[in-house]
């Protein structure tokens, strides 16, 4: 999920600058003292509050404009419920290409890029954008580029600059789709170079780091190194920016499958750690990013299964609400007979500790 400015090692994220400049110029202050003082807690929520409405009711900026502002894209009005307050448009064949099919997406300050995927017969990288200062259904506020990289993409990464796009899956041109063949090239985007140029686009081969370290599902950032979240083998990969990307020593990887780690889609990050959101199971785990990556102690993990008497395993994504960490429903290891999916979010006190029983309920 602002400005997309880089950030410093150990910066706060973008979300935290649009927040900062909407009435919280002390948000590092309350942090500090987040778990003695409920008083701030109250302040800090308030606010919150307060910079969240001021966002819904003009998203595009604070400053002044002279004239005419260009309608935002992709937005609903105050009125959630309202079918008026929605658009739609079918970018499908933008720049003649067969844009179809994505996963995912990023904002850089100007242009929503979106992840490709596959077109129905193979995995593609047909990178798509649209420009928020245009007209939505306008068909040139659209533009596409063609990569040529068979390789599914799986989420997207922003470190402030360059977007990665996490791979998935392989195809081979001229053969069947699946979903056999286990990817870790990783698409890069120059979002401050032209959208055409080819110099715009780099790939790096994660599987020359460790064989298992491919077939990712979403990426996350933590002010200064991104992170593929694994998909299937439970292998994480982190990048230094700081560093060459087609290097191998700006990159590491860590298998946390010791730790109990299986299937993960997405990740949260709350300032300090980093929660892989379980896919299809219950064993949560999380990182201090604060620690030495490569160290097993800096690595938790918790089984939420049966969390408040729910069944609380199998989830898509997650988000944080500046205390509490949720990660959203989606299959769970069902019973003969009944679905596979379910609709219990399980929530994680970040005030609290990990291992706690007591610091995750589930609603």
């Amino acid at each position: 999920m602002g400005s997309l400015r880089r950030q410093p090692p150990g910066g706060a994220a973008a979300s935290g600058v649009a927040v900062a400049a909407l009435g919280i110029p002390h948000l590092h202050s309350l942090r500090r003292n987040w778990h003695r003082r409920a008083d701030l807690r109250r302040l800090l929520r308030r606010r919150l509050r307060r910079a969240l409405r001021i966002l819904l009711s003009d998203p595009l900026a604070p400053e002044p404009r002279v004239g005419p502002r260009p309608r935002p894209a992709l937005r609903h009005a105050r009125d959630f419920g309202d079918p008026a307050s929605w658009e739609a448009y079918d970018a499908g064949g933008t720049s003649g290409l067969n844009t179809v099919c994505y996963y995912g997406a990023a904002f850089d300050g100007r242009y929503v890029v979106f992840t490709p995927r596959d077109d129905s017969k193979g995995y593609h990288s047909r990178v798509l954008r649209c420009d928020t200062l245009g007209e939505f259904k306008d068909p040139a506020s659209w533009d596409a580029h063609e990569v040529d990289l068979p390789v599914s993409g799986q989420g997207v990464a922003s470190d402030g600059r360059f977007l990665y796009f996490c791979p998935g899956y392989e195809s081979v041109p001229g053969e069947p789709m699946d979903e056999d063949r286990h990817s870790g090239r990783v698409l890069r985007m120059d979002t401050g170079g032209d959208f055409h140029a080819p110099s715009t686009y780099r790939v790096f081969d994660t599987s020359v780091l460790s064989p298992e370290a491919v077939c990712f599902d979403g990426g996350a950032f933590d002010g200064r190194f991104i992170y593929l979240i694994p998909l299937i083998h439970g292998v994480v990969a982190r990048h230094d920016p700081g560093g060459d990307f087609e290097d191998p020593e700006s990159w590491e990887t860590f298998d946390a499958r010791p730790l109990g780690m299986k299937l993960n889609v997405g990740a949260v990050f709350d300032g300090r750690y980093l929660y892989f959101c379980a896919y299809g199971h219950s064993r949560m785990v999380r990182y201090d990013t604060r620690a030495t990556f490569s160290e097993q102690d800096s690595w938790e993990s918790y089984d939420a299964a049966g969390t408040s008497g729910l069944d609380t395993g199998g989830f898509d994504g997650g988000f944080f609400d500046g205390r509490f960490v949720y990660f959203c429903p989606w299959t769970r290891q069902a019973p003969e007979g009944e679905s596979v999916y379910h609709s219990n979010f399980l929530r994680y006190d970040t005030a609290a500790a990990f291992d706690e029983p007591a610091s995750w309920s589930g609603l």
